[in-house]
């Protein structure tokens, strides 16, 4: 197939710095996706692969997902039990993300909080910040009311988004944190007085908004850390950081685009998204989650989907070994199965070898990266 010319609004010119239009699903299809490898990348950025450059002309945390969007369009990104977001729905849902926060007035460099358990809108929605330049807050899905509304104080959050599941902390989070303007709910309010997040993202008057041109030191992602105590705690981390976190973790684990990797966490923390999601979208794999942490919904995720890696917490992991009906044949793909904290338990450890015939690995391990 003869690949088109070039439009002169091409992604090239675009972030040259010349006037464009956002490079949208269709430019990618029509004039990126049948090109040779080594032509996409040169066409994008002079120097590499875009989605490693983290110092180049035109930094953007979303463009991370791209290479994959163009390798690979229908590759799941996120599965959430049986739910999947491909590479090609992320983009178009980020773009979407990314035009109503504009439409509300959003900026480079405000913050944006969300609050919500497992599901798909968690990957479009912090994408959707970091293409207009806001810096994602989100916040762990199990905090208590005041632990939220301390949180969304202590980072600044103008805007907060939460899932159905979390609507009763809302107003007791309203009253402790008076700085929040605006509130919109995922999944829909049954007394019908928040508004629903899904009516923003449908598009309106707002055109495709550009994408923000990002220096090394702009913040992009607020990690809000446990303390139990009412004090803030939290660290911001710059874009530039997160781009390189994600790709020494990529190298690091030697991710690829058929990784796909299980884990037992809650995406919505920033740790959760910075050391998974983002290397995840960097190498075109996908991460596999559940609504439910439970031993069998642990081992039904691991034979629908067949994941090459797996991060669990030991408790957990010593309930699947003990389980009813435990089968070794679901472990015999894991490359590498990480546990939670500074140390594995012998007794764990010899009885998952013993079990699956593997080893088990530290999650510390995943971070001993060289950037």
């Amino acid at each position: 197939m003869v690949s088109p010319p070039l439009p002169d609004h091409s992604f090239a010119v675009y972030v040259s710095g010349n006037t464009g239009v956002p490079p949208s699903l269709d430019f990618y299809e029509t004039h990126l996706l049948h090109r040779p490898r080594s032509e996409r990348f040169r066409t994008i950025h002079a120097d590499s692969p875009p989605s490693l450059d983290a110092t180049g002309d035109f930094m953007n945390l979303s463009r991370l997902y791209e290479d994959a969007l163009l390798a690979g369009p229908e590759r799941p990104c996120l599965i959430v039990d049986e739910d999947v977001l491909t590479y090609r729905q992320l983009h178009k849902t980020t773009l979407a993300n990314a035009r109503a926060l504009q439409c509300l007035g959003v900026c480079p460099g405000d913050r944006v909080a969300f609050h919500m358990g497992n599901r798909l809108d968690i990957a479009p929605l912090c994408f959707g910040c970091f293409y207009i330049g806001a810096v994602a807050a989100p916040l762990r899905c199990c905090d208590t009311a005041p632990e939220l509304a301390r949180a969304i104080s202590d980072c600044g959050a103008k805007i907060l988004v939460i899932g159905k599941e979390q609507l009763h902390t809302l107003p007791a989070v309203r009253e402790c944190a008076p700085g929040l303007e605006q509130c919109f709910v995922i999944g829909g309010d049954p007394a019908g007085k928040i508004p629903s997040w899904e009516e923003q993202t449908l598009g309106g008057a707002c055109d495709p908004p550009l994408p923000h041109v990002s220096a090394d030191n702009d913040p992009a992602v607020v990690i809000d850390a446990f303390t139990g105590a009412d004090v803030p705690n939290s660290a911001t981390h710059s874009a530039h950081s997160l781009a390189c976190r994600a790709r020494d973790y990529a190298a690091t684990l030697k991710l690829a685009g058929d990784t796909r990797f299980l884990t037992a966490a809650t995406l919505c923390h920033g740790a959760h998204l910075a050391g998974l999601l983002l290397p995840i979208a960097l190498c075109g794999g996908a991460v596999i989650c559940s609504r439910n942490q439970e031993p069998h919904a642990m081992h039904w995720l691991m034979r629908r989907w067949r994941p090459t890696y797996a991060n669990l917490p030991p408790g957990l992991l010593r309930a699947m070994l003990d389980a009813p009906g435990f089968d070794p044949a679901l472990y015999a793909g894991l490359t590498a199965l990480y546990v939670d904290g500074d140390k594995i338990p012998p007794d764990l450890d010899s009885d998952y070898a013993a079990k699956t015939g593997g080893q088990l690995r530290k999650a510390a391990d995943m971070s001993k990266c060289g950037g």
